[in-house]
């Protein structure tokens, strides 16, 4: 992998282009130019908790295949709750996430084994959950 994860650039006015340095994820466009002021907020926080969804869901089916399990259907879904910080600034609060699956009677042992496995989170839910450190800087670019 290179030293960029995720090049984020804008392209004109308020459209940005999202590029990964990951061969099975396209680059994507958000094209906020299409869309009227008052409704171009919230990409971030629908960004933040399609990680948090996919990874929870990835790392069940994981688990499951893991165990032989042959899984009949999976889904996931999440909702966020904004809520203000101490200094009155808007925050995502909580994730709560769902994943709904099927699998065959006799696997429900096993998928009970992954629930346990899964109880304190995947790789991104319970990094979420213990705070991540973002070293973060704002450089000129000459």
């Amino acid at each position: 992998m290179s030293e960029k994860d995720v090049n984020v650039e804008i392209l004109q006015e308020s459209d940005w282009k999202f590029t990964f340095d990951h061969e099975a994820l396209e680059d994507n466009v958000v094209a906020l130019t299409k869309l009227p002021e008052e409704k171009r907020s919230g990409i971030a926080r629908k960004l933040l908790a399609a990680a948090a969804t996919y990874c929870m869901a990835g790392s069940l089916k994981l688990c499951l295949e893991e165990n032989g399990v042959e899984i009949d259907g999976l889904s996931a879904y999440s909702k966020i709750k904004m809520g203000k910080a101490e200094s009155g600034i808007n925050i995502v609060e909580t994730i709560d996430l769902k994943v709904l699956i099927t699998v065959p009677e006799e696997n429900y042992k096993e998928l009970e084994d992954c629930r346990e496995i899964l109880r304190e989170g995947s790789l991104i839910t319970r990094s979420l959950e213990r705070g991540i450190k973002v070293n973060h800087s704002i450089l000129l670019k000459k």
